[in-house]
């Protein structure tokens, strides 16, 4: 191997393995059953990913910029959305919380554009990419059981978790593993087996039960427009593999309870208070509908508790960002949908489906709101468009410094 060769290869692992092991880092960054102010951010900031984003922005663009192959519309409608979520959030009623949640977007909209411009250097390993991830969700599920095994309560609480400050959010990294495997599933890969297996148990010992469905719709709109997934047999190693999880799911339920979560939870039915959340933010939303009222600002009294987010990504976007805002993103998701649809190589698929199954997801949760979901969306779309362009090959610049 020649040494720029070695030299990207070592910059691939980087990128795949920093990101796949965040979580990891998440959770034991806060491992305890008293959280101090600094660990209180990193898990409403999920800071090693965002740590890790922000590391391969710079590795990325360290190497070098071929973003200007790149359309020049994504790249006005970004900049024109940046400039409304940064203006919106100098001028919201709490600037500071404003200012804090859009600067997280704005990394993840760079790491995306990092990811793509390595694909254009003739970086980025998708396969080694996917590895990590579920590797990195082993690590992050084994952490979860020793911790809960563990801890001095007999029954820890839904908020009293390492990593996410809700148990809901793990149904939403989860599900996105879900999707990574899907592809290699078929192929009988031990280790998507595995991690598709412990990814529905974590869904149904959780409670998260947002996860079934998010799957089964993400998976039926890839059926419908990509042909790779129009497979019987996909269907039925999916179905087998998440009864795995279901049964996995009662021994943990049994042996390492959280609050009153488990499988029973799935069969409780009924909207969670969603309808009056969503009439609140319609109002809300009418009060202020072109520009919006800024990232961070929402704060609704849904029962007994605060919600920060409508749980549905259009009235989330129309509430931050007004009509001016969704429709941005709209543009952005018109220009992008194309791009990631005709990509028909193996290499895309498991992005593919993994962002379906979040956007489905963003429906009636906050899958597209936190961190580190959001983050796994930001990877997901851009590999699923970067595996389809062209790669510069790898002798025809030197490396940097």
């Amino acid at each position: 191997m020649s040494s720029l060769a070695a030299h990207r290869d070592q910059l691939d692992r980087l990128v795949a393995w920093s990101f796949g092991l965040a979580p990891a880092a998440l959770f034991l960054l806060t491992w305890t059953e008293e959280f101090t102010p600094l660990q209180q951010m990193a898990r409403a900031f999920a800071l090693p990913v965002l740590a890790a984003e922000l590391t391969i922005v710079i590795v990325s663009f360290g190497e070098g910029n071929r973003l200007g192959k790149l359309q020049a519309l994504p790249l006005a409608l970004l900049g024109a959305l940046g400039l409304l979520a940064w203006g919106t959030a100098i001028t919201a009623a709490e600037p500071a919380a404003a200012l804090a949640r859009t600067a997280a977007w704005t990394i993840h909209v760079l790491f995306g554009l990092a990811l793509v411009n390595l694909r254009l250097q003739g970086m980025l390993d998708f396969d080694r990419v996917v590895r990590a991830q579920l590797v990195g969700f082993l690590v992050f599920f084994a952490l979860l059981g020793g911790f809960v095994a563990t801890t001095a309560h007999p029954v820890v609480g839904a908020f009293d978790l390492p990593a996410f400050g809700n148990i809901r959010w793990f149904g939403y990294y989860a599900a996105a593993v879900i999707g990574l495997c899907a592809m290699r599933i078929l192929q009988r890969d031990k280790i998507a087996l595995l991690a598709a297996a412990v990814a529905f148990a974590v869904a149904f010992w959780t409670g998260a039960r947002g996860v079934v469905a998010a799957v089964v719709v993400g998976f039926a709109v890839c059926a419908v427009l990509l042909p790779r997934f129009r497979s019987s047999r996909l269907w039925l190693l999916l179905g087998l593999v998440g009864l795995s999880g279901l049964a996995l799911s009662f021994g943990l339920a049994a042996f390492l309870p959280i609050d009153d979560q488990g499988p029973a939870r799935m069969a409780r039915f009924g909207s969670s208070g969603r309808m009056e959340l969503w009439q609140a933010t319609v109002s809300k939303v009418l009060e202020r509908p072109l520009f919006g009222w800024g990232e961070g600002q929402f704060v609704h009294r849904w029962g007994s508790m605060s919600v920060a987010q409508p749980h549905n990504i259009i009235l989330q976007l129309l509430y931050v960002w007004g009509i001016v805002g969704a429709s941005f993103c709209a543009a952005l998701a018109l220009w992008l949908a194309p791009r990631f649809l005709k990509n028909r190589t193996a290499e895309a698929a498991p992005f593919q489906c993994a962002a379906l199954i979040l956007a489905a997801y963003s429906f009636v949760d906050g899958a597209l709101f936190y961190v580190q979901s959001t983050s796994l969306f930001a990877l997901c779309c851009a590999a699923a468009v970067a595996a389809g362009m062209p790669r510069e090959p790898a002798a025809s610049s030197p490396p940097a410094g």
